[in-house]
């Protein structure tokens, strides 16, 4: 293939242009196919070392027992107020649970089974790894086995508080044991607790763990008892004091009464009756005392006003003055018959007048006699109402007195009633609490005890490798994605073009060196029809592509870092456009590591420095390489500024009149992120090659030394990603020219 059919290449991605992504689960088996061989080493080394658990480990078999917390004792008397259950929640069962798996009743246990000389949970027991992480396992992963002991969440152990002092170290050494095989758990949301052993005798499991549950029901009873007889002893206590106080408020209350007269309750009575009398009566001739004063003052005013009294209610209702009013009613009768027949002057006229005189005298005194009558009362009255004043007056200074001491009586005696009260009640209670004790009975019941197992509950060494299988490949798989999180690499084609926007033009290949095989560089003269020189064509091909100027011919080579294999590719492009029958210069301005000199064994002499600076002429300093088939200009001298003489005008004028001698010119450069020689030389070249070792920079690197490279005004094509190993390329998956290089090798001859 010719450089001048290289315009007719298909066009390459613009950057503009969006990749598309790869579905998830594609890109998550991809990793997991790149690290297939991690995952199948975990995968050997978990199962082996689980088969080996498997077949050392001790069969092991668990024996368990079921408690019933009663959430309310039965007691025959009402005490619970005294020694009652507290209402069961799952904090009161959380609670007894601990308590069982206290180090106190475990001592108690291990002491009455003599554990401490028993091979397995004694100071002698070696217990061994293993046996001690499947304990672990089985109590904290419940799907192990079904047997109740790998079902059961184990408890937290005593804490070192609630550890007995006591100066027997192997029987502490044999509760820690005893509790590392022992798991406590509450059935669902009921109040039954399983209590579950694991020993290596089926035997022996289950007479721990009958024990266990045996000895916490007898704790319970015992303890019951210890707070009856504590709250015997109080109540007995009690109710001495509370004797005596009752004695003493209830002497305070009789000598009060002595003191104050007040032994006879009765004459307390009679006198508030007497004095409710008295008052009663005072008020009544307070009352008539008031209507007959208002009643003189009435007669006085009529008398004073010279109006008769005849119509005063005590005149009218006299009989005395009726039968003088008939009297004198009947003497006008007369006068009037004897009026007819007499005259004025007759004698009976005159007797009949005489005597109306006199009857009218007789009822002026009677209405004096009633009005004095009036008068008398009254006085009476005045004089009542004082002597009842005076006796009320003593009554009511005796009542006052009487009532004080009363009240003090009262105080007291309200004081000896609560007394006996209480008294009372706690005698009571210590009559009940003397019948009780022989009735306690514990708040927790045995309904299920343990039976020997028939089968261990440690699992088989088949489950054991299934689990190292599944566990080890799982571990592996979790590992890989790991890895590749942590591995931030340049890959392929879409990881170029997120990463800065630009095309890959090709992905060059790695190829294995050795002393007695051909360079890289020399694969276009010795395989033409290889992998690693078809890379090497597309890369022109992608450079030629990018442009529509065919007079881009001078070309800048550089990388981000060290050790890219830039140096490699700039001399393969030059030996295979030189095969190509063009005529190439290649240029070293990586001046501070020449490595095109070592390469190429080009001899000493001067170059580009040297021509800038005007020690030689141009002519002078280029060397032909009649083996590759073009020239080579090396950097020439070190001096302690290089780039003070690319930095002017001189390499611009050096390169235009190379221009008219070569049809293409490769200059190899620094490292962007390692000098500054790459930025100073990008704005006076037609193209930047950039090169990014495969899979082994950080694409931070990578987006730096772009920007730095765009910002001094390079034209940058595309990205050469290099050293790229085909092998584990394809397994990411990225369907680009790479991934398809090993599947169709029949295309290529190495």
């Amino acid at each position: 293939m010719q450089l001048d059919d290289w315009r007719t290449s298909p066009p390459r991605p613009r950057p503009d242009e969006p990749l598309a992504e790869e579905p998830t689960l594609l890109r998550l088996l991809g990793v997991l196919r790149r690290r297939l061989r991690l995952i199948l080493s975990l995968t050997l080394l978990g199962t082996l070392l689980a088969a080996w658990v498997g077949l050392t480990l001790t069969p092991s078999y668990t024996a368990e027992t079921l408690v019933l917390l009663k959430p309310r004792a039965p007691e025959v008397l009402d005490l619970e107020r005294t020694t009652a259950s507290q209402p069961m929640d799952a904090t009161t069962v959380e609670t007894e649970i601990r308590v069982i798996r206290s180090h106190v009743l475990l001592d108690q246990v291990a002491d009455h089974l003599a554990l401490s000389a028993d091979p397995e949970f004694g100071p002698q027991a070696s217990g061994g790894l293993v046996a001690s992480a499947w304990l672990f396992l089985s109590g904290y992963l419940p799907w192990i086995d079904g047997s109740g002991l790998a079902q059961a969440a184990l408890a937290q152990p005593g804490s070192e508080a609630e550890r007995p002092q006591s100066s027997d170290r192997a029987l502490i050494e044999t509760v820690d044991r005893l509790g590392e095989r022992l798991a406590v758990r509450a059935e669902g949301r009921s109040y039954v607790i399983g209590i579950s052993l694991t020993s290596e005798d089926p035997a022996k499991a289950a007479l721990i763990a009958n024990t266990i549950a045996e000895r916490y029901v007898a704790n319970q009873v015992e303890d019951r008892r210890l707070a009856f007889a504590r709250a015997s002893v109080w109540l007995d206590e009690r109710l001495q004091a509370l004797g005596n106080e009752l004695q003493r408020s209830e002497q305070a209350v009789q000598s009060y009464r002595i003191e104050n007269g007040l032994a006879d309750a009765s004459k307390i009575d009679i006198l508030d009756q007497r004095r409710a009398a008295v008052d009663s009566d005072l008020a009544l001739a307070q009352t008539e005392l008031a209507g007959r004063t208002a009643r003189l003052a009435f007669i006085d005013s009529l008398r004073d006003q010279g109006k008769p009294l005849d119509t005063l209610p005590e005149v009218l209702g006299s009989m005395v003055i009726l039968e003088l009013r008939k009297q004198e009613a009947e003497l006008v009768r007369r006068e009037a018959d004897l009026a007819t027949t007499l005259g004025p002057r007759h004698p009976q006229m005159q007797t009949v007048r005489a005597e109306q005189a006199r009857l009218q005298g007789k009822i002026a005194g009677e209405i004096d006699r009633i009005v004095d009558n009036v008068r008398n009362e009254a006085q009476q009255l005045a004089s009542k109402v004082g002597v009842l004043s005076t006796q009320l007056d003593a009554l009511q200074t005796r009542n006052s007195a009487s009532e004080e001491a009363e009240v003090e009586l009262k105080a007291l005696e309200r004081e000896a009633a609560a007394n006996r009260q209480i008294y009372e009640a706690f005698l009571q209670r210590f009559k009940e609490m003397r019948e009780q004790q022989d009735l306690v009975a514990a708040s927790a019941q045995v309904i299920s005890g343990a039976s020997a197992p028939e089968r261990p509950s440690t699992p088989s060494a088949k489950l054991f490798v299934v689990m190292g299988f599944v566990a080890s490949a799982t571990f592996g798989g979790l590992l890989s994605l790991l890895l590749e999180r942590l591995q931030r690499g340049v890959r392929g084609e879409s990881d170029v073009m997120n990463l800065v926007q630009l095309p890959s033009l090709a992905l060059v290949p790695r190829v294995a060196s050795s002393p007695w095989s051909a360079k890289p560089y020399e694969y276009p003269l010795t395989k033409p029809l290889a992998v690693y020189t078809e890379a090497i064509r597309s890369v022109l091909v992608g450079i030629r592509s990018s442009t529509a100027d065919t007079q881009a011919k001078v070309l800048l080579v550089t990388s981000a870092l060290p050790g890219e294999g830039k140096s490699t590719l700039a001399l393969s492009l030059a030996v295979y456009a030189a095969r190509s029958n063009h005529r190439v210069l290649l240029i070293d301005l990586d001046i501070r590591h020449p490595r095109l000199s070592r390469e190429l064994n080009a001899l000493a002499g001067p170059g580009v420095i040297d021509c800038l600076a005007g020690d030689c002429a141009i002519d002078d300093a280029i060397q032909p390489c009649p083996r590759y088939g073009f020239d080579y200009l090396s950097g020439s001298r070190r001096t302690t500024d290089p780039m003070s003489h690319l930095i002017g005008p001189g390499l611009p004028r050096l390169l235009e009149q190379l221009r008219d001698r070569y049809d293409h010119i490769i200059i190899d450069t620094a490292p962007t992120l390692a000098v500054i020689d790459a930025q100073l030389l990008a704005a006076k070249v037609d193209k930047v090659l950039f090169v990014v070792k495969w899979n082994a920079i950080e694409p931070g690197a990578v987006r730096n030394a772009i920007g730095l490279l765009r910002r001094a005004g390079a034209d940058i094509p595309g990205v050469v990603l290099s050293q790229v190993n085909l092998k584990k390329h394809a397994r990411y998956g990225y369907c680009d020219v790479a991934q398809y290089y090993h599947r169709n090798r029949h295309y290529y001859v190495e």
